[in-house]
């Protein structure tokens, strides 16, 4: 007869010192993934997960072990008809408002984070920028001129070098970094700012300047709309300015650390076979390859 199909229960109020039954969940999924590579070679092996969140610190790699053996098949699946989320980000709670009149509040995150996104009550929110016109600035192959007086105060703001140059155009949406910022002079990162210039709809030379945009972001100055937000890697403070209604001690925040939450990689040789994923969902996850 055919070997029994085995189930392995994983739950977030479980524990890793249990044996994956129903009455003894395991608690992470590498804890799973563990028991998955001793029982697949002679069964097929569902890993059932419980309704809930699942935060990953790191990324659930997957490769030919992990799949089916000798004709089996490996399959993760959350709860029917309930939400099982494999997050990879970090809540923001201990929220205090540190600007009353401009209504900026702030909480404390782990040094060292910094995103380019934000969940705020189950959204993504904008990082803090501000509009400039294009007419302000002239473009070159090091970076921007400033010829409107009314923008030179960019060379008096703190952390030039994490600072960005955004364009939304008509075909493309673009992102450079700043190097800093000297005088009337915005000096780029190269070479991705001359990569910026070449091609098609670039941010100098965009296919209609009527719907060309162009944006300078991620700097705390900026932080001047609702639904806007800022993170100081350096101090440890997450900054945002809550949308009306929104109450902060009790609005979700919840800030990514991953950039990726599963990757399945095999061989030419040896590929990954039978692994089937059912009934997930992936969240909080921010890039940061630009």
């Amino acid at each position: 007869p055919a070997p029994v199909p085995l189930i392995l229960h994983v739950s977030p109020s479980g524990s890793d010192e249990g044996d994956g039954s129903a009455a003894r969940p395991f608690a992470s999924l590498a804890r799973a993934q563990q028991a998955v590579r001793a029982l697949n070679h002679d069964h097929d092996v569902t890993v059932s997960l419980a309704q809930g969140v699942y935060r990953l610190t790191a990324p659930l790699r997957f490769n030919a072990r992990d799949g089916g053996q000798n004709g089996y098949t490996v399959r993760w699946e959350g709860a029917s008809g309930l939400r099982t989320m494999l997050s990879g980000g970090t809540p923001v709670t201990g929220w205090s408002q540190v600007d009353k009149q401009r209504n900026i509040w702030m909480a404390r995150v782990p040094v060292g984070m910094d995103p380019r996104q934000l969940s705020v009550a189950g959204r993504l929110v904008q990082r803090a920028s501000v509009e400039i016109p294009r007419s302000a600035v002239a473009f070159h192959p090091w970076g921007l001129e400033i010829r409107d007086p009314a923008w030179r105060f960019l060379s008096t703001l703190p952390d030039q070098s994490r600072m960005e140059i955004e364009g939304m155009s008509w075909f493309t949406h673009r992102h450079a970094m700043v190097d800093h910022i000297d005088g009337d002079r915005i000096v780029m990162q190269q070479p991705g700012w001359r990569n910026n210039l070449v091609g098609y709809d670039t941010l100098a030379r965009p296919v209609s300047a009527d719907v060309a945009r162009l944006f300078l972001v991620n700097a705390l100055a900026f932080l001047r709309d609702p639904g806007h937000w800022f993170v100081d890697p350096k101090a440890g403070r997450l900054y945002y300015k809550p949308l009306p209604g929104e109450d902060m001690n009790r609005i979700e925040v919840i800030l990514p650390h991953l950039e990726h939450l599963v990757s399945i990689a095999g061989t030419y040789d040896d590929p990954v076979r039978d692994l089937e994923f059912r009934r997930l969902h992936f969240s909080h996850t921010s890039w940061r390859r630009p």
